[in-house]
Parts: C-alpha cells; sequence; structure tokens
C-alpha cells in the first residue's frame, strides 16, 4: 500500500500536531543554574531568561579519498558541541542577575593580589564549573523535555545597551555560556 501525501495547509499541519503530541511553543520554557559548589552566591537572585537557544551539535569528519570511484566518502572522527551557548536573562532593579555573573567569572581565577582582577592563575576545572537545565514545557507548565548543559561557565558577558528611545523597556543581560557536552532527556 502506498503512503498517501499529507496535505500541507496549515489547518492539517496543526491537527496533525495535536493529535500526535502537540507543538512546542517557543515562549514555554524554564532555565535554572547550578553554579559551582565552592562559589558564595547570594539567596533568591531572580534569574528570568528572557530568551534562550537550544544548543547545537556537529560531527567532525575527514574525507576518505580512498575510494575507487565516486565521490569522496566522509568518516565521521567525533561528536562536537558549539561553543556558543547564549541566554538573554532580564535585569532585576539590584542588578543581582548581573552581579551573580560577575562574580562566578571573578570566581574562574585566583586572586592572589586582592587589588587586582587580572589574575592569571585559575582555579581547578571542576571548580568552577557548574549546569544549565533548560525545560521546555506545555501550555500547562508540565516538563515536556529537559536539556542539561555540563561543565557549563560564562565565557562573555556582552555588552548591555541603555537608550532614552525606549523608556518602558527593561534592561536585558546577554550571556556567552560555554559548555562541554549536554544532554536531552
Amino acid at each position: 500500500m502506498a503512503n498517501t501525501p499529507l496535505k500541507s495547509d496549515i489547518t492539517t499541519l496543526i491537527t496533525q500536531f495535536e493529535t500526535m503530541s502537540g507543538f512546542q511553543r517557543s515562549n514555554r520554557f524554564r532555565i535554572s543554574i547550578t553554579p559551582p559548589a565552592k562559589l558564595t552566591i547570594p539567596k533568591n537572585i531572580p534569574i528570568f531568561a528572557q530568551t534562550v537557544q537550544t544548543p547545537s551539535q556537529a560531527i567532525l569528519f575527514r574525507q576518505d579519498f580512498m575510494s575507487p570511484s565516486g565521490p569522496p566518502i566522509d568518516v565521521p572522527l567525533r561528536r562536537v558541541y558549539d561553543e556558543r551557548f547564549i541566554v538573554e536573562f532580564i535585569i532585576d532593579g539590584r542588578w543581582d542577575i548581573r552581579k551573580f555573573f560577575d562574580g562566578w567569572m571573578d570566581f574562574l581565577f585566583v586572586n592572589s593580589d586582592s587589588t587586582t582582577k587580572n589574575s592569571t592563575k585559575v582555579n581547578y576545572w571542576e571548580d568552577v564549573v557548574g549546569t544549565f537545565v533548560i525545560e521546555a514545557l506545555d501550555i500547562n507548565d508540565n516538563i515536556k523535555q529537559t536539556i542539561t548543559l555540563y561543565d557549563a561557565w560564562p565565557k562573555m558577558i556582552i555588552p548591555s545597551q541603555m537608550s532614552n528611545d525606549t523608556p518602558n523597556q527593561y534592561l536585558v543581560l546577554i550571556v556567552d555560556i560555554n559548555y562541554r557536552y549536554y544532554k536531552l532527556s
């Protein structure tokens, strides 16, 4: 029996998604952060992510030109993860979220001289990395998918822009997070 081609009009597609498992809405997510255990942080920091990326991965390969005929064959070598994982946080009135990430970045380095933050001595890896968890939610706040980033640390705080042109908008903090790998569960 041949497969019947599916209709591609929007009503048919939405009906098909809803009868299967629904579809993931882009605005239904929650993010939680577990910083390094030795990092002392203030309690109850408001962590509200405005936008978050889902992490990417790729396969590094090399081309095998030894095949007798035809095009070269791509031979997979290893899995790699993108170094960029960008999260936009809404900055609270006390700037606690900014202070949190500044403190984490300061914690990456050993400060032997308290007058400078430009230390070249780095703390041990296991002492400076944390975990980021993204939970994709349905419309009833049930968790549909969890993405956990392991061995994560803030690599860059991207400049925030204040402007008189937008008096009623809130300020965001954009953080570029580095991580070793992620897992879907």
